[in-house]
């Protein structure tokens, strides 16, 4: 048990560490060398990309769930969408999905469209990549949880 527990502290100090912004940050910053600079100064007003995690029937924090948000966020990759004609837009979609007790994710289906073919289609993908998640740990009884991942970018 104090393994797990260590094991969990460790890879929640990892999660608190993940930056994944850089990565947009270099795609942005091409974008603004090729755009004038009326569109450029569009694009860096927009707000990072996000992720959140709903456990569904479940209250509070967990860093179990916390690891599988952040697995699951760092699968994503939004398409690119038109920045200069997003002004004061905003596109998110909400991917349901069930995760078993042995990791495995089942069931992922969109519950609530962003009306983006292309968006909604990069949520799902982000769910289904790692197939498999970590184990549920020993203090978890349940043989299964449905829960919620929300995708979000926009203004």
């Amino acid at each position: 048990m104090h393994d797990l527990k260590r094991e969990m502290e460790e890879e929640l100090k990892k999660i608190k560490s993940f930056q994944p912004a850089a990565k947009l940050d270099l795609l942005r910053e091409s974008k603004l060398r090729k755009r004038p600079a009326k569109q450029a100064a569009k694009v860096s007003t927009m707000r990072i990309p996000e992720t959140t995690l709903k456990v569904l029937g479940e209250a509070g924090s967990n860093p179990y769930w916390a690891r599988v948000a952040a697995i699951i966020g760092s699968q994503w990759e939004p398409p690119p969408v038109d920045m200069a004609g997003m002004a004061g837009q905003t596109y998110m979609v909400i991917v349901q999905f069930r995760v078993q007790r042995d990791g495995m994710i089942k069931d992922v289906v969109v519950k609530q469209t962003s009306g983006n073919a292309y968006f909604d289609m990069a949520g799902q993908r982000a769910v289904l990549r790692p197939r498999v998640l970590p184990a549920f740990p020993a203090d978890m009884t349940d043989d299964d949880k449905d829960m919620e991942m929300v995708f979000r970018v926009g203004e």
